[in-house]
């Protein structure tokens, strides 16, 4: 398994043991290779998802429309709730908007919104989520293999 990470991430992420490699990524920041339709998750700051779900969501409308389209997509978000609820980001817009919004994305297009408490468990939690998809899919393959050969 070798992970993509997006060559528009500013700070990837470091995935000790697993091989990385940067290359453009039609929607999220981070896959698997080959499974690029397959799973993307989506990592944002607290600051960043506030300003893109508040006041960029025309442009990341776009962008969950090809989330939709991938068979598991994410995103992925660098603060805890009570970091919103106590409005620990730079936006006037009130936490009920940002959770809302948080919210409407989950259910109304598909895509898990996570929020995790850090850097290290945001990163920490999408190699597991990256590595439990990778694992699924070589269990699936080797089932379609099973019955070819059967």
């Amino acid at each position: 398994m070798r992970i993509v990470c997006d060559t528009r991430e500013k700070q990837p992420y470091a995935f000790p043991g697993l091989e990385t490699i940067t290359k453009a990524l039609p929607v999220g920041d981070y896959a698997i290779e080959g499974f690029e339709d397959g799973i993307v998750l989506e990592r944002k700051s607290l600051n960043d998802f506030v300003n893109t779900v508040i006041g960029d969501w025309p442009r990341f409308v776009e962008c969950l429309k090809r989330m939709r389209r991938v068979e598991y997509a994410a995103i992925i978000v660098e603060a805890e709730i009570d970091d919103v609820v106590t409005h620990r980001y730079e936006s006037r817009a009130s936490a009920s908007a940002v959770l809302g919004r948080a919210n409407s994305i989950s259910v109304n297009w598909g895509v898990p919104v996570f929020f995790w408490s850090n850097r290290q468990e945001c990163q920490m939690m999408a190699a597991s989520m990256l590595s439990l998809f990778w694992e699924r899919k070589q269990r699936q393959q080797r089932k379609g293999g099973e019955q070819c050969g059967r």
